[in-house]
């Protein structure tokens, strides 16, 4: 069971710049569930789907909001991972010099692993192969993943507890972007290009946006960090919860959680020792604007402010603060709905899903496993008849469908556009395409406005777009008419 865990956990997680033909890509994860999962009634579940279900649970609750589950930016030189259930650290490898860096920026520290292979790899001991060299199965079956079309490898093996049930992990990958490895996931070195999608038992990562980001300084350690001898936390963060606890880490400036081990819980103290809040927490997330949502012994959530007070008690099954409107999206009874700070009940607790309002007022949800979208008042805005809904943009919306395909559909439900994947430009009423892997740009009425004929481009930024034809020399900007600009 360790493993199954080890294989659906995310793993949390250069230092030159790059030039602009060797493009970095950045590469968004959230977790993906297969639906028969949670069809299963308890008296059809063993064991270890009953440990698999209670992970789905904790998906829901890191996957309410809008940011992605992980950010990982590669390119021919670099990796670098950011897990986003928590701050703390992040992850840079060296892949010309197979060195691998983990980052502490609350600490202004680093730890230098230049035999990054021989980070625990517990897939790798369990097939009794120590050069992480693991036997994938290339197939020829192949699916569109964030507007990439990506190619299955498969490994089967098999578990000691269950050694006739064999277990198949997953990755569909991509050979038109960088390959991409990091932490426990060091194995995906091995595969030719990068993982957009990984699975075992239903269970796991699958990109939802890709772009080119050739932001400064992304593979830069700052000059005043300090080396240090051994790495402060785990290399990667683990589902599993036999993984042993951290000791201490970063809630906020002048607070610090630590481990009663005695009583395996959790306290706050100040940066002088002082103890703020005396252990009695599972766990503690870290603060924003003052305050941190706790999950008790008995795995309910609450919300605590920064000296320690009950805010909201723990008695949900999830709780995600939206620091935008100052809301709490909130499960009860599994059923998902929204409150104020003041526990007082916005938008009931009866979807399946539900994530924070849009500036619009309008926000997505689910009911019997179909896609939806409501308002503020709780009224249905786009009816529950969608297989997915994946970002709502002023008065359009856009659907990920059943044959892998995105769709535009204005609020009235009128289809503008279909595409191999669709995704906003951040630029008013522009939408960015990708068809037959080439990238263009349309308006919000399905037309298109600027050619697809790009390798990649990215969103705009100040009215700029970074785009690379194929054959080009070095990428350039464009205007929103598609016009080149000198930046």
């Amino acid at each position: 069971m360790k493993n199954i865990l080890s294989l659906v956990a995310i793993i949390l997680f250069s230092l030159n710049s790059f030039a602009q033909q060797n493009p970095t890509y950045k590469i968004e994860y959230r977790f993906v569930v297969d639906p028969k999962l949670m069809e299963l009634s308890e008296e059809d579940l063993n064991e270890s789907q009953k440990v698999l279900l209670a992970a789905v649970m904790m998906i829901q609750v890191f996957q309410e909001d809008d940011k992605p589950l992980a950010e990982v930016w590669g390119n021919k030189e670099f990796v670098k991972a950011q897990s986003n259930l928590s701050s703390n650290q992040f992850e840079l490898t060296d892949k010309k010099n197979n060195i691998q860096y983990l980052v502490y920026p609350a600490s202004t520290q680093y730890y230098k692993n230049e035999r990054p292979e021989n980070v625990p790899l517990a897939l790798a001991e369990e097939l009794e192969n120590s050069d992480n060299e693991l036997p994938f199965e290339f197939t020829d079956q192949t699916k569109e993943i964030a507007g990439y079309t990506c190619k299955l490898a498969k490994m089967i093996f098999e578990e000691e507890e269950a050694p006739n049930t064999p277990i198949t992990l997953e990755v569909w990958y991509t050979e038109k972007l960088p390959s991409v490895y990091w932490g426990e996931y060091y194995y995906l070195k091995n595969i030719p290009g990068a993982a957009l999608e990984i699975t075992t038992m239903g269970i796991g990562i699958s990109a939802d946006k890709v772009a080119i980001d050739n932001s400064p300084n992304l593979f830069d350690i700052p000059d005043h960090y300090t080396q240090i001898e051994s790495p402060l936390e785990r290399d990667f963060l683990s589902m599993d919860p036999t993984a042993d606890k951290e000791k201490e880490y970063f809630l906020a400036d002048n607070r610090t959680a630590f481990l009663d081990e005695e009583k395996d819980l959790y306290g706050i103290k100040d940066s002088e020792g002082k103890i703020v809040l005396a252990p009695q927490f599972s766990y503690i997330q870290t603060f924003e604007d003052d305050m941190a949502v706790v999950i008790d012994e008995n795995s309910y959530y609450g919300l605590i402010d920064i000296n320690g007070k009950s805010i909201i008690s723990p008695k949900y099954e999830s709780l995600t603060y939206n620091p935008q409107d100052k809301t709490l999206a909130f499960t009860l009874d599994e059923k998902a709905g929204i409150m104020n700070l003041q526990g007082k009940i916005l938008i009931p607790n009866e979807y399946e899903y539900i994530n924070f309002f849009s500036d619009e007022g309008r926000a997505i949800a689910t009911k019997d496993g179909k896609y939806g979208v409501i308002d503020l008042q709780n009224k249905t805005v786009v009816p529950f008849q969608y297989p997915a809904i994946v970002e709502i943009v002023e008065n359009r919306f856009i659907v990920s469908e059943e044959d892998d395909s995105y769709s535009l559909y204005s609020l009235e439900g009128d289809k503008k556009a279909s595409f191999d994947y669709i995704m906003y430009a951040k630029e008013k009423e522009i939408f960015i395409v990708i068809q037959n892997e080439k990238y263009g740009f349309i308006n919000a009425d399905g037309k298109v406005i600027i050619p697809l004929q790009y390798e990649y481009a990215t969103p705009f930024e100040k009215g700029l777009a970074e785009v690379y034809k194929q054959g080009a020399e070095n990428s350039v900007f464009i205007n929103t008419k598609g016009e080149i600009v000198q930046k």
